[in-house]
């Protein structure tokens, strides 16, 4: 008996980051390449990107819940600790593991903003992940509940390290980077557990080999059969 397919939730990381970024997305997505992508709301080509998806209903949209980049939605004085002079997250709000209770609920109405305006958008969010995985930080693992919750969703990335209740999501049997995927599981019979897997990329990034990898046929490489699915098959 041949064995069932693995299937795979192909995500593109940081939809609405740039022009370049989105052109790279919407065209994986056209050739069923990419399954699905995450938006970051505030960035200079989110507007251009929203205004775009509704062209592929056979994909799936989340919301990249974002701390690290560009400017908040909320402008809230309560979120001045994790901002720079001029108003904008850093990057290094990443390693931050100590969230006072103010500081905390100034992040849960930042993220239901964000995810408000992808809805005000007429984005059908389908999933909640992160920019810089933020979303597995555990001192927001209650914030993350509160923000899923308050919009029904039960959709979200496991991540490196899965939110501190896992029980409150319905996650995906793994997660891995995709070219990391294929450096473990290509060109070998190795099968992964599970039934369903999420790969990561970063097509149009001007860093890694994503966009020639997701170009290629790389799934005939493996050992095994896999369907490509969007988020909504978890």
């Amino acid at each position: 008996m041949s064995p069932s397919p693995l299937r795979l939730i192909v995500n593109a990381d940081d939809l609405g980051l740039t022009p370049a970024v989105n052109q790279a997305i919407f065209d994986l997505m056209a050739r069923g390449r990419v399954t699905s992508s995450t938006l970051l709301v505030t960035t200079p080509a989110a507007e251009a990107a929203m205004a775009e998806v509704k062209r592929f209903p056979h994909c799936s949209f989340g919301v990249h819940l974002n701390l690290t980049y560009h400017w908040p939605v909320t402008r809230d004085p309560e979120l001045a600790p994790l901002l720079n002079e001029e108003g904008y997250l850093v990057e290094a709000n990443r390693y931050r593991r100590e969230f006072s209770p103010r500081l905390a609920a100034a992040v849960h109405r930042e993220w239901c903003a964000q995810v408000e305006l992808a809805l005000v958008r007429g984005v059908p969010v389908s999933h909640l992940d992160s920019h810089h995985h933020v979303h597995a930080i555990p001192a927001l693992g209650e914030v993350l509940q509160r923000v899923a919750a308050r919009f029904g969703l039960t959709r979200v990335r496991s991540s490196f390290a899965s939110p501190p209740d896992t029980t409150a999501f319905r996650l995906t049997d793994g997660f891995m980077a995709l070219e990391a995927f294929m450096e473990r599981f290509g060109q070998n019979r190795l099968r992964p557990a599970g039934r369903i897997w999420e790969l990561m990329t970063h097509p149009g990034a001007p860093w890694g080999r994503d966009s020639a990898l997701l170009d290629s046929p790389w799934e005939k490489s493996l050992g095994f059969p896999v369907i490509l699915v969007p988020y909504q098959a978890l």
